[in-house]
């Protein structure tokens, strides 16, 4: 075959952008021990409460990686620095609270060294994303697959419980990296698939977020690629239009998901559920009329404050049941509000940026970024964080998805200038990966 017409007969979504820079792939040496980390940061150790081994190799590069990250220039260098900055307040908000409250001993320890790994990690990898994005990517690949394996070891699972709490979302991810090499509706379609076996498996809300990806991969899918563009600010439009782009594909997903479980008979459990997270809120909301500026210390105990949680529960719920060690424990089901009763407002100092920055990269995403590879595992990584965010607790597994988040939200602000990857010499470059070449490099 005359080599002069393959280009015109590669797929579009096949070929890679010619870009300068450093190459990374998953099969180079630097991409394999990114896997490895990965797979190793989903097996847990007993150190001062649980740490993973990932995390703990992570930390010991922190005391060099976090110097380099404050000096890191460019955009991409100051959010990285703020989160970083904004992390190290937040642990001496915990610091504090735990010194007023008279934390014991292991409760301490064990809440300031889940913020020593969470900023040791995080430094290492804006340090590594900064040389090329698809550092942090391949990481939380590995741990996909370490966190989607590793308990097969130890147990055997049911079918829906392994893909609840430890399948769904890493298969999810590894599907919408390599679905996303192939334009955004081979992209959109595999994550509508994907999400309509998690609702089969009883997960609403892995439901829910892929079918928001595919929504706002197929809306990116239709901006015309402009270097120009991916640097802009949100405008007052942007921000309607990417109101209006979510609400919608949000929407649109709680709708299907709410004629499934009408559907199936899973109407009641969600509606228990809904129940069970509107009651940790006013728990939450109790906990803190009584102490609003300073926070009750890691894994706070008060029994006064637990009867209040015990009669609210018990008003909602119905009933209380618990362990006895838990029995004045007070838990809250969410990061910030987490923050808020543990730490108090100095505690609340990350989780505000961190928030902030997940809406504001989520609307840049909807209205303003054109489409690239990355697109569908950044819409999917992001929304997670956010549920996260406002209904998973401040611990164990939910700090790497911290981590990679921040990674990639320092990504976007540059408007995606640190991801090289190998191009073929003869494929044209897709319109949304033309669009990276000719970005200036952060």
């Amino acid at each position: 075959m005359n080599r002069a017409y393959a280009p015109a007969m590669a797929g579009p979504w096949n070929a890679a952008a010619a870009r300068t820079g450093p190459t990374v792939r998953m099969y180079d040496m630097g991409g394999i021990g990114m896997l490895i980390l990965g797979v190793l940061t989903a097996i847990p150790v007993s150190f001062v409460g649980r740490l993973y081994i990932g995390e703990v190799l992570l930390g010991l590069v922190g005391p060099v990686a976090i110097p380099l990250v404050v000096t890191m220039p460019g955009r991409y260098g100051k959010l990285a620095r703020t989160l970083l900055i904004a992390m190290i307040i937040s642990w001496i908000g915990y610091i504090g609270s735990d010194l007023y409250r008279g934390t014991p001993g292991f409760d301490y320890l064990r809440g300031w060294f889940r913020w020593v790994a969470l900023i040791s990690s995080y430094a290492t990898l804006a340090w590594l994303g900064s040389k090329n994005v698809r550092y942090a990517v391949f990481f939380l690949i590995g741990w996909c697959l370490g966190t989607a394996f590793y308990p097969l070891f130890l147990a055997n699972l049911p079918i829906r419980v392994w893909w609840k709490f430890y399948a769904g979302f890493p298969t999810i991810l590894i599907l919408a990296y390599f679905a996303g090499k192939f334009g955004p509706t081979i992209a959109a379609a595999t994550m509508g698939a994907v999400g309509a076996l998690s609702i089969l498996l009883d997960s609403r809300s892995m439901m829910m977020t892929c079918l928001v990806t595919a929504g706002l991969s197929l809306i990116a899918g239709r901006r015309k690629p402009d270097a120009r563009r991916s640097e802009r600010r949100l405008s007052k439009s942007s921000v309607v239009v990417a109101v209006l782009a979510i609400g919608v594909c949000g929407a649109a997903s709680l709708f299907i998901v709410e004629q499934i479980g009408i559907r199936y008979g899973y109407a009641d459990r969600f509606e228990r559920s809904n129940v069970r997270r509107w009651t940790n809120v006013e728990i939450a909301y109790e906990i803190l009329k009584q102490s609003p500026l300073i926070g009750y210390g890691s894994w706070a105990r008060d029994p006064e404050v637990a009867r209040i949680r015990d009669k609210i529960v018990a008003k909602q719920v119905g009933k209380v049941t618990r362990s006895e060690a838990q029995d004045d424990l007070i838990i809250v089901h969410s990061q910030i509000l987490q923050a808020w009763v543990e730490g108090g407002l100095i505690g609340l100092a990350f989780f505000v940026i961190y928030g902030w920055h997940l809406a504001e990269k989520g609307m840049r995403l909807a209205a303003v970024l054109p489409y690239e590879p990355l697109t569908p595992l950044i819409i999917f990584v992001l929304i997670t964080a956010a549920w996260h965010f406002f209904a998973s607790p401040f611990s164990g597994t939910s700090r790497v998805i911290i981590s990679v988040a921040c990674v990639l939200m320092c990504y976007l602000e540059t408007g995606g200038t640190t991801a090289r990857v190998a191009a073929p010499a003869l494929a044209p470059a897709a319109p949304w990966r033309r669009s990276m070449a000719a970005m200036p490099r952060a």
